[in-house]
């Protein structure tokens, strides 16, 4: 199996994640001309030639560094010769901090790696949101030597196994994303996020997808369960189709919280709340959610015990759940009631009702409609 987990920068991190075998790390720097899949406000700051330092701590580790170029959009960057040099720069750059690999979403970026930079692996990101066979072929035409896999293809396990036989290159699943099953936010969450990096210019806490997104999960829990996340005991299903490669998020969590996880997969096999390893939507910070009332936690987030979600995955793909889903299916609903424990009172619906009224005041803007008549 190989793993890869994403950096924070930390040097005790690589530390950690050696000791657990990790294959690979992934990260990226927090000011970039064409962005990736987080805004530079959630990154931490780290100067070049710290983050050249980290890359050759993780090689004298055994592990290898991806370097991301992910954002789903770079404006006209690429539609003036100037822009187009601008590009090269920037990737030049990357390779010469000293990275095994680069992702992108892009396909003039990958073409571009190929022709100017061919001995730097190219890898597709979850962003490009590859899902069928024939996508696939399409991004391998193009240069790619790894494609992160749509998550929403987790749980279309006859999909996997088509696009591992016949794919012609790498599958890597990202493992721990808490997504919502068909989610309407995230194609924009994404280019939001993307822009953000480049212009700085992102407020956590009034960011429309998270908001929404959030509030989701929080009025019908059982949303948790449709999410297409992997559980680390599920990983053998996915090697025995043929896919071996493995990814962990997130770049914007502590260092305790990544080992957490990571020991989690490495072992395959984790033995608490399996919320504690999935990257989940929140618009608080970890800090923020630690801070507050207990009652208030197990709301924001509820007690799903992992070791109660045996055969979980059996059953819904005995079900039919590949990526659909029956509105009239009570299937994770009766899961997360199996699964569930220590959940909020009803008090804590106040935090949902506040989360509302934010998302209210982003819609009204703050210019009333009469003014701009």
């Amino acid at each position: 199996m190989h793993l890869a987990v994403a950096t924070n920068w930390s040097d005790d991190l690589v530390a950690g994640l050696s000791e657990l075998g990790v294959a690979e790390v992934y990260g990226s720097l927090s000011g970039s001309l064409m962005g990736s899949g987080r805004p530079a406000s959630a990154l931490p700051e780290v100067a070049c030639n710290d983050a050249r330092r980290h890359i050759e701590l993780a090689h004298r580790c055994g592990m290898e560094f991806t370097y991301l170029v992910n954002a789903p959009c770079i404006d006209t960057l690429a539609s003036s010769r100037q822009g187009r040099v601008q590009i090269q720069i920037e990737l030049k750059q990357v390779v010469d901090l000293g990275v095994d690999a680069i992702c992108v979403s892009i396909p003039l970026l990958l073409e571009v790696m190929r022709e100017h930079f061919p001995r730097i692996r190219r890898k597709v990101s979850v962003i490009a949101k590859v899902g069928t066979v024939l996508e696939l072929h399409r991004f391998r035409d193009l240069g790619a030597q790894t494609v992160t896999v749509d998550y929403m293809k987790n749980r279309d396990l006859a999909t996997l196994a088509q696009m591992a036989r016949e794919g012609g290159c790498e599958l890597e699943l990202v493992a721990n994303e808490v997504c919502l099953l068909g989610c309407p936010y995230r194609a924009y969450h994404y280019c939001l996020t993307g822009h953000a990096l480049r212009a700085n210019a992102y407020d956590g806490r009034e960011d429309y997808c998270l908001l929404s997104c959030a509030a989701r999960f929080l009025s019908d829990e059982s949303e948790y369960l449709r999410s297409p996340w992997i559980r680390p005991e599920d990983l053998a299903t996915y090697e025995a189709l043929g896919i071996t490669r493995f990814k962990l998020a997130d770049r914007c969590k502590s260092t305790a919280w990544l080992l957490r996880a990571a020991r989690a997969y490495a072992k395959q096999f984790y033995e608490g709340n399996l919320l504690d390893i999935l990257n989940r939507p929140l618009p608080f910070s970890e800090g923020e959610l630690h801070a507050a009332p207990q009652s208030l936690r197990c709301r924001l987030v509820p007690q799903i015990e992992n070791l109660r979600l045996s055969g979980f995955l059996s059953a819904v793909t005995k079900h039919g759940c590949s990526g659909a889903c029956d509105p009239e299916c009570r299937l994770c609903h009766e899961w997360f009631q199996h699964s569930s424990s220590a959940r909020g009172d009803d008090g804590d619906r106040e935090t949902f009702a506040s989360m509302r009224r934010l998302k209210e005041r982003i819609l009204a803007c703050t210019t009333p409609a009469a003014d701009l008549e």
